[in-house]
């Protein structure tokens, strides 16, 4: 068991790292999309969530990465390099060909002359290690049982919400409108929204539910409670999630034909004495980061085709450069 938390520790802290870095990148990149439409900041959210958790690397000639190999050593070393075979090193009693008098080939075992290598010593970096991928282990539990404790004590106190139509509930146990679910998400609105002010957060609420942020934030929130001891790890969640937030009122202001800024805003800042939803509820979308999103909103303009097809070119240069690692060379 110990072993395996060494190997897991191990494999989680090398992504960690790799990761690390792309997410270095991301928000580096983030300030160049910045006067482009938000859904490209959010879109490369996406390759911080795929080195998050997936451990598979795809090559490439054009990743600015290279491949990185960690491993747990029998004293509890981390290693972030291939293992090497020693020199000299060949296989005892090894068989081979010679050639006899006939011309033809037959097997000579002989005794290889091999270099002794010495036994691993543990060190005192044992008990830090150790001390360590159990302090991993023991943060991962606890965030994963207080993100299902939150959703549990959310649906028990959404009891009481009638069903205006549709997916759209009313509920007077909440302050501030969210969507909460993954197969038949729902929208939960405060009693107290008028009806001007319901019509666009439900846009916004439904937006969310059309482009499947359900699904990514629950990735999300998974890949933060493997990473949880890395702090850039937190600051892309955070990133990630305002950038959800902004390219959604930028689609709910794009599509109406009406200039809504000022309107949409009132609503925003409405809302601003509600609640935010925990981060630890990982189904649920809160109304957060009111500031931003306010300036966010009355700068809004619809782009030009120019801006979008520059900034569609560089986010998918950005990815293929992220995404993969780079091609290894013998």
């Amino acid at each position: 068991m110990e072993s395996m938390l060494y190997r897991v520790f191990s494999q989680i802290l090398n992504m960690s790292i790799t990761s690390g870095i792309v997410i270095c990148v991301v928000l580096g990149f983030r300030i160049l999309l910045k006067k482009a439409p938000k859904i490209f900041s959010y879109l490369l959210w996406s390759v911080v969530l795929f080195r998050m958790l997936c451990p598979l690397a795809v090559t490439s000639p054009f990743s600015a990465l290279k491949p990185l190999d960690a491993s747990v050593d029998e004293a509890g070393r981390m290693e972030f390099i291939r293992p090497q075979l020693p020199e000299n090193e060949t296989v005892p009693n090894a068989v081979f060909k010679q050639p006899d008098k006939g011309g033809e080939t037959v097997p000579v075992q002989e005794e290889s002359a091999i270099r002794a290598v010495p036994a691993q010593k543990t060190d005192g970096r044992k008990p830090a290690v150790r001390f360590v991928s159990i302090v991993w282990f023991l943060g991962v539990l606890a965030m994963t049982v207080y993100a299902v404790a939150s959703y549990i004590i959310f649906r028990r106190k959404l009891k009481g919400a009638f069903r205006k139509k549709d997916n759209i509930y009313i509920s007077d146990a909440i302050d501030t409108p969210f969507a909460l679910g993954v197969v038949s998400p729902g929208i939960y609105l405060p009693a107290f929204l008028t009806e001007k002010e319901a019509s666009y957060v439900i846009m916004h609420e439904q937006t969310h539910i059309r482009r499947g942020d359900t699904v990514f934030k629950i990735f999300a929130f998974a890949a933060l409670t493997l990473h949880w001891l890395n702090p850039l790890a937190w600051a892309a969640f955070y990133a990630a999630e305002k950038d959800m937030e902004m390219s959604c009122d930028e689609a709910v202001m794009k599509k109406m034909k009406d200039d809504i800024r000022a309107d949409y805003s009132k609503t925003r800042l409405s809302l601003a004495a509600g609640k935010r939803i925990a981060a630890g509820v990982p189904l649920a979308f809160g109304e957060g980061d009111t500031k931003s999103r306010v300036k966010n909103i009355m700068r809004y303009k619809k782009p030009a085709a120019a801006v979008v097809f520059a900034a569609a070119f560089a986010v998918l240069g950005c990815v293929i450069i992220l995404l993969t690692v780079m091609e290894k060379t013998e």
